[in-house]
């Protein structure tokens, strides 16, 4: 459904879809029209569909639901109209629906003539909108703005654009086949705030490479490196985080806490893993506002530390939220094709008995007129569609029971997987920037460490040892090891998903006082071993030497 005005051309789908998700009086009468048997919402077919959802998914999960739910709901109304078909539930329910929750925009139109003057209305109905707040007042660029037809004395007020009153308002005007006229100021505002949100919504979003000057470059990666030496590694979750010294030190104030940060889910998000390339680029946005000129100082590595906290943490909600996002979106969808498939089998029920009971009333008929020829053929012609129709119902019980089965497996298998969603978490370990394996060449430089390794099952250990026999292994069991150990070590490797909470404080202590490094490990995975030697001790060597 577009609008043009002179060359341009405006989609108004989106934009009453939106405006329909966003009112919670439109929401309740899009479920009432879902609800309704008489009226078959089909779903939208056309290209654009895929340009409105990523619109959508701008906003929450529940608009971004309703926002595809009347956009399927417009399509419907607008090809019935386009049909020209004599009966159309679609459009009556949604001129209905937009009478009832835009009353003043409706009834205006409604009862204007040929002709409808858009700025005299918009001006009232700007009167009745908010006032806006200080803060806007504060920021008001003149006042009045320039060009708006208002007198100093008028009250002020503030009223959202794209809140869906004015592509109703055009709507509307076409759908009572009229015109809109006085096209001023108030026409001129909006029309140029949705041409611009239109332009936005058909640019595909695209992550622009980020380039650094070689001064930032060495910056960056001298505050990468004091984040890792002071976190002893880069923590890929929350989880990861809680086990550093810094966390401990500062547990009380803490945003991480639940009594110091209200609502935050922090039990369902410290599994979550977040990538290190996004942590990475996170810190290189942070230099790239910068000057080239700026130097590595105490206070600019704390507050990049304070930064790459405050980033693992916002990276963790938008994970967490993606993941319900796309759940909650399927379950709807789901649900509203098991409720849907019932609703069809009584509308093709109810249309046979309608068909059967017409057919029984023109075989009376027959009978009284003596075998009229002209009743006969008009009751041929009737139990012919009698007949498809009993056909047509018979096919769409075979597909529903089909799709019905196959939609409970479907949701069967949905809630195993959501179930070991949080296994899979737990044993999530991101990997090194690169894919690849470790050439021989860092292998060897390995296996010449002198590696103490604490945790991680006995047949770990026992692998690890044969591999590398210059490893160190400390079972679990042993609390009460011997710290000499650990003098001459290189690195330290703590397997925390298999050691005691005594083991872990007694050698963080000892890492902490004599300044050794300590690599973390979650798993019994010979290749992340591995890898997190490479990080902890051959990339960090290589790093310090650039710095």
């Amino acid at each position: 459904m577009k609008q043009e005005e002179g060359k341009i051309s405006l989609d108004l789908v989106p934009f009453m879809a939106k405006g329909i998700a966003q009112k919670a009086a439109a929401r309740s009468e899009l479920d009432a029209v879902y609800a309704d048997r008489g009226i078959h919402i089909e779903r939208a077919s056309s290209p654009k569909v895929q340009v409105y959802n990523r619109y959508y998914r701008e906003s929450d999960i529940l608009t971004e639901l309703y926002c595809q739910k009347a956009t399927d709901f417009i399509f419907t109304a607008l090809n019935e109209h386009d049909a020209g078909q004599a009966d159309k539930p679609a459009l009556t329910a949604l001129e209905q629906m937009l009478k009832k929750c835009w009353w003043r925009i409706y009834t205006y139109v409604k009862a204007s003539g040929p002709e409808v003057r858009f700025e005299s209305f918009w001006q009232k109905l700007m009167a009745k909108a908010a006032a806006p707040t200080q803060c806007e007042l504060r920021n008001l660029p003149a006042w009045p703005p320039v060009g708006q037809p208002h007198s100093r004395k008028q009250k002020a007020t503030t009223k959202y654009a794209l809140d869906g009153d004015f592509p109703v308002f055009w709507f509307l005007t076409n759908l009572f086949e009229k015109t809109i006229t006085e096209k001023g100021y108030y026409f001129q505002q909006h029309l140029e705030a949705h041409l611009n949100e239109q332009e936005r919504m058909n640019k595909k979003p695209k992550r622009k490479p980020l380039i650094l000057m070689e001064p930032q470059k060495k910056l960056a990666g001298a505050l990468w490196q004091f984040i890792s030496q002071k976190l002893k590694g880069i923590p890929t979750s929350l989880n990861e985080y809680f086990y550093t010294q810094e966390y401990k030190q500062n547990a009380q104030t803490s945003l991480f806490k639940q009594e110091n940060f209200g609502d935050l889910p922090v039990s369902a998000m410290k599994h979550v893993s977040v990538s290190r390339q996004e942590l990475k680029r996170a810190i290189d946005l942070l230099v790239a506002g910068l000057p080239a000129e700026t130097e590595v100082t105490d206070e600019l590595k704390q507050s990049s530390l304070e930064y790459f906290k405050q980033i693992l943490l916002v990276r963790a909600c938008a994970v967490q939220y993606e993941k319900l996002r796309t759940f909650a979106l399927e379950q709807s969808r789901l649900v509203d094709k098991a409720v849907f498939r019932p609703l069809e089998l009584a509308r093709l029920k109810e249309q046979l008995a309608q068909a059967g009971q017409k057919n029984c009333e023109l075989e009376a008929l027959l009978a009284k007129t003596n075998q009229n020829p002209m009743l006969e053929d008009l009751l041929a012609q009737k139990q012919n569609a009698l007949n498809e129709l009993q056909l047509k119902l018979e096919k769409s019980e075979s597909a529903a029971k089909k799709e019905i089965a196959h939609l409970q497996e479907k949701l069967g298998a949905e809630r195993e997987a959501n179930q070991a969603l949080r296994g899979l978490l737990d044993a999530e370990q991101q990997q090194n920037e690169q894919d690849s394996d470790l050439s021989p060449g860092i292998l060897a430089q390995i296996a010449l460490l002198k590696v103490v390794v604490l945790g991680g099952r006995t047949d770990w250990q026992q692998r690890v040892k044969q591999k590398y026999p210059n490893f160190i292994c400390i079972s679990s069991k042993e609390v009460k090891f011997d710290l000499s150990v650990l003098d001459a070590a290189d690195v330290i490797v703590i397997n925390w998903r298999f050691l005691g909470h005594s083991l872990f404080y007694r050698t963080m202590r000892y890492a902490d006082k004599y300044n050794k490094k300590v690599a973390y490990l979650g798993n019994s995975n010979d290749k992340h071993l591995l890898q997190a030697l490479y990080r902890e001790c051959i990339l960090a060597l290589k790093g310090a030497a650039v710095t």
